[in-house]
């Protein structure tokens, strides 16, 4: 496997990894090409990303997060890089870890609604209820008219039911306060 024509240039060994390797889920000859482009000098982050990619395609989360981490020690303050990455515990079931990774997000894109709506359902996940009902509301506020939003903050509301309110079930927002 050999990239000749601007070997420098990262879309190269992305479109290996992700376009060719990925579809076959083969980890090993993606791992390869990003490899390849990291030596000849094409820039690691989107590189290290294309690998998290292929990891994930490939059902091999742990991969996954350590090459989106290996992404973000180039660039930490990445919104894209970092809501990756707690998309990536999302799927591993480490809620927690989500949860702190997408407030990252939110505190670098204090106006992102995408970003407050994946932190409410990373936050709902980790059973941090108030804050993910806060989450929520902020996601709401800030694109009022998306109805995808609005429904599920209302199936949040349904499963909290008859079990309280979320300021009443939250312990963990408070002990973390």
């Amino acid at each position: 496997m050999a990239v000749r024509n601007v070997p420098a240039d990262s879309r190269a060994y992305e479109a290996l990894a992700t376009q060719v390797y990925s579809p076959v889920k083969d980890l090993i000859h993606s791992t390869e090409a990003i490899k390849q482009g990291i030596a000849a000098g094409a820039d690691p982050f989107p590189l290290y990303q294309s690998l998290a990619l292929a990891a994930q395609s490939a059902g091999n989360l742990s991969v996954a997060e350590i090459a989106q981490e290996q992404a973000l020690q180039i660039r930490p303050n990445d919104a894209d890089g970092i809501a990756r990455l707690a998309r990536i515990f999302m799927a591993e079931y480490k809620f927690g870890e989500a949860s702190s990774h997408f407030q990252r997000v939110t505190e670098i894109n204090p106006d992102s609604a995408p970003a407050f709506f994946d932190l409410a359902n990373a936050q709902a996940s980790a059973f941090q209820f108030y804050a993910a009902e806060q989450s929520f509301r902020r996601a709401i506020r800030l694109q009022p008219d998306n109805q995808w939003y609005r429904q599920r903050y209302s199936e949040f509301q349904k499963r909290l039911g008859s079990a309280g309110t979320p300021s009443e079930l939250s312990y963990q927002d408070h002990a973390e306060g």
